[in-house]
């Protein structure tokens, strides 16, 4: 099967970012702080991205350089990975006839991330955290953003934080763009793989629509 995505540009985070608003600026600024404290030396702006636009529904989507990933056409579904797969970064871009597709489309990447806890511990589910959910609409109503925050504890050691999974969903008219970052067995999640999740959670974040 062809795959969705065309790569249109490589570039550093810190470009890339530079060309964004200045509400989104903020954003980024405290993840670039919370980057550069963890590995104790300034990496965010550096590290490059891969720039990829999904040309049916008009998805851009950005992915760290040289970061192992595939599409799986089953799931329709990009997933890039650290090499011990401990974090994950997942986007589903879909395009659709009617707004009633974008929102069966939006069922089904809900769906997605909440099988991800029954494939290591069978019968557990996601939990929700002090983190609020957010939702709002942009561009004078015509997209409909949603982001969420869901932990899983280990069965095993219920005090223990096993898995921890950030979402991002876009509805933009019969379209719809989701966006995940997802930890797992997090207490064996080396330094490098933590400043990597930075990076791809800017990545996420930059996924959007074409206005």
């Amino acid at each position: 099967k062809e795959e969705p995505f065309r790569l249109v540009a490589t570039s550093t985070l810190g470009e890339v970012i530079r060309g964004v608003s200045d509400e989104q600026q903020k954003d980024y600024d405290v993840l670039r702080q919370e980057a550069d404290k963890a590995v104790g030396k300034p990496v965010f702006d550096d590290w490059k991205i891969d720039v990829y636009v999904d040309t049916s529904t008009g998805a851009t989507i950005a992915v760290p350089h040289g970061v192992d990933f595939k599409f799986d056409h089953d799931e329709e579904i990009l997933v890039a990975r650290s090499e011990d797969h401990h974090v994950r970064m997942m986007v589903q871009s879909f395009h659709g006839d009617t707004p009633e597709d974008a929102k069966r489309a939006e069922h089904d990447f809900n769906h997605f991330i909440d099988k991800q806890p029954a494939k290591k511990f069978p019968g557990t589910e996601w939990q929700a955290t002090d983190v609020k959910d957010e939702q709002y609409k942009l561009y004078h109503g015509k997209q409909r953003y949603s982001r969420k925050t869901r932990v899983l504890y280990d069965p095993r050691n219920k005090s223990q934080l096993y898995a921890r999974v950030d979402y991002s969903e876009v509805i933009n008219g019969n379209h719809f763009l989701g966006t995940a970052l997802m930890f797992s067995n997090i207490k064996h999640v080396s330094n490098s793989d933590i400043v990597l999740s930075y990076v791809m959670t800017a990545c996420a974040r930059l996924a959007t629509f074409s206005n």
